[in-house]
C-alpha cells in the first residue's frame, strides 16, 4: 500500500512545478520566451494605408496628418511599400509582436523575419513580473508610433477600442489565474508534505482523507485556471481577427501556455484519482481486518461452549 503513494506522490510534485512555470514561464528574456498567453503580431500594422502607388500625391491624400512639405515622409514611405511585412513595423518604430505571460508582458522581433518558417521570437523588453499588473497596449503603441519616424498615432491607424476592451478582460483573468494557480501550489506544497508522512506511519486513513481533500482542491483551481485561460484566450482572438486583421493586427493562441497549464490540470487528475483509489484500498483492508477479527473472535466463544 505505501509504494502506491509513491504514485500521486511524483504527480504532485509534477503538478507544482507545472504550477510555478504557468505563472512565471516568460518572465524574464530568456526563459520560456515562446510560452505567451496570447500574441499579438503588429507587424503588418497599418499596411492598409500604404498606398500601391509610389507617388507623393496618393501618399498626401492618405496621410493628411504629414505636413505639406513630404519630401522626407514620402521616401520613407517608398521604403515601406518594397516589403510591408519585413518593414513597416520598423518604419513606423513599433516592434512586430507583443506577448501576454502570466505576471508581465513581452515585446519584440521576429527572426530572421515574419514571414519566415520557423520563425524566433527576439525579445526586446520585458516588463518587471507583478501580481495583478495591467497592459494597456494601445498606450504604449500610441507612444512608439508618436516617437517613430512618421510620428502619428494609433488614430491615424483607425485603431479600433474594442481591442484594448478585450485586452482589459485579458488582464483581468489573468489575475484570477494566477490567483488560481498560486492556490495550487499552497494545496501541492502540503499535499507533498503529508504524503511523504503518509509513507512512514502505520494508520494512515486520516492522512489519505486529507491527501485526497488537498489534491481535490489543487486539481479544482487548475481545472478553473485552464478553464479562464482557454476561454479569454478565444475571446481575444475573436475580436482581434473581427476588429484587427483589417488595420494588420492580428493575434496568436498561446498553444504551448495552454499545452502547459491543462498538463499541470491532468498530472494533478492523476494524483486526485490515485488517492481516491489509495483510499478505497484502505477502507476494504480495514473491513476485511475487522471481518477476520470478529470471525475469529466468534470462533473462540463458540469453542468455549460445553
Amino acid at each position: 500500500m505505501r509504494a502506491l503513494v509513491l504514485v500521486p506522490l511524483s504527480c504532485t510534485i509534477a503538478g507544482l512545478v507545472l504550477s510555478f512555470l504557468c505563472i512565471f514561464a516568460g518572465s524574464k528574456p530568456g526563459f520560456m520566451d515562446d510560452y505567451n498567453l496570447v500574441t499579438l503580431n503588429t507587424s503588418t500594422l497599418g499596411h492598409n494605408l500604404i498606398p500601391n502607388t509610389k507617388t507623393p500625391a496618393v501618399i498626401n491624400n492618405l496621410f493628411p496628418f504629414i505636413p505639406q512639405n513630404i519630401n522626407g515622409a514620402t521616401n520613407q514611405l517608398n521604403d515601406i511599400i518594397g516589403d510591408v511585412v519585413d518593414e513597416l513595423a520598423h518604419d513606423l518604430g513599433i516592434n512586430q509582436w507583443y506577448g501576454w505571460h502570466a505576471m508581465n508582458f513581452c515585446e519584440g522581433n521576429y527572426k530572421p523575419s515574419p514571414k519566415a518558417r520557423p520563425v524566433m521570437y527576439q525579445v526586446v523588453e520585458c516588463s518587471n513580473p507583478t501580481a495583478g499588473f495591467h497592459f494597456n497596449i494601445a498606450d504604449v503603441l500610441d507612444q512608439q508610433l508618436g516617437m517613430g519616424p512618421l510620428r502619428i498615432s494609433l488614430k491615424d491607424l483607425h485603431w479600433p477600442n474594442e481591442i484594448q476592451k478585450v485586452i482589459d478582460q485579458l488582464s483581468t483573468a489573468l489575475q484570477a489565474a494566477v490567483a488560481l494557480y498560486s492556490i495550487s501550489i499552497a494545496a501541492t506544497g502540503i499535499l507533498i508534505f503529508t504524503s511523504l508522512i503518509t509513507l512512514f506511519v502505520n494508520s494512515a486513513t486520516l492522512l489519505i482523507m486529507v491527501n485526497l481533500l488537498l489534491a481535490g482542491v489543487s486539481l479544482l483551481a487548475l481545472f478553473i485556471a485552464s478553464i479562464i485561460i482557454s476561454v479569454i484566450n478565444s475571446r481575444t482572438m475573436k475580436v482581434v481577427q473581427e476588429k484587427g486583421n483589417m488595420i494588420g493586427v492580428y493575434a496568436y493562441k498561446g498553444q504551448k501556455y495552454l499545452a502547459l497549464t491543462w498538463c499541470s490540470m491532468a498530472v494533478m487528475l492523476l494524483a486526485f484519482l490515485s488517492w481516491t483509489v489509495i483510499f478505497i484500498l484502505g477502507r476494504k483492508d480495514k473491513n476485511s481486518t475487522k471481518s477476520e477479527k470478529t470471525s475469529l473472535g466468534s470462533k473462540f466463544r463458540l469453542g468455549r461452549w460445553p
